[in-house]
Parts: C-alpha cells; structure tokens; sequence
C-alpha cells in the first residue's frame, strides 16, 4: 500500500528536466504533450490497488496482481520514455520523482 501512495505522490513530483527547453517534465506535464500524461493511468491503477488490497477476498488479491503487474510495467516503460537521450544527443536530468 505505501508503493501505491508513493506512486501517486512521485506522479506529482519533476520527473525529469530537458536543458534545451528549459522546462522540467512531470507526470502530467510533458512539452505539448509529446510524451503524454503517464500520471493519470499510473494514479488510476495506484488506486485500484488500494482498493483492491483492502478487499478481504480472493478473487481481489488475484485481480491486485494483475493490476500493479501492468502498473509497474507502465512505469519502466514511462521511466524509459522519460529518461532517454534524444536528437544529437541531448540527456535530460533525471529528478526524483522519476526514481
């Protein structure tokens, strides 16, 4: 459960700062949205889990598996997305709320 809050806590959080558009990335943010808003399926599957976790049932803790497996897939892909060096080479800063 506290993976869960953090999550939703870090979507808030700068992800990442790109030193040519001088802007830092969080995420709900991204320069006209080429990246998206990752934030928003990450928070919604955060609160799933949540909900799930506190049902007493066992259909519930097999759903809650499924659930953070694709939550913590998307974020690997999202940290990736985010992190990666692009045109002449050009690495943003990766901040904390991408870790």
């Amino acid at each position: 459960m506290a993976a869960a809050i953090l999550l939703i806590i870090s979507c808030y959080m700068p992800w990442a700062w790109y030193p040519d558009l001088e802007m830092s990335f969080t995420g709900f943010f991204s320069y006209k949205n080429y990246y998206g808003k990752p934030g928003k399926l990450l928070v919604i599957l955060s609160i799933i889990a949540l909900v799930l976790f506190l049902v007493p049932r066992i259909w519930a803790k097999r759903w809650n598996l499924l659930v953070n497996a694709v939550a913590i897939s998307y974020a690997v892909f999202s940290y990736i997305t985010f992190s990666r060096c692009y045109a002449a080479s050009i690495c943003p800063r990766k901040e904390a709320g991408l870790f």
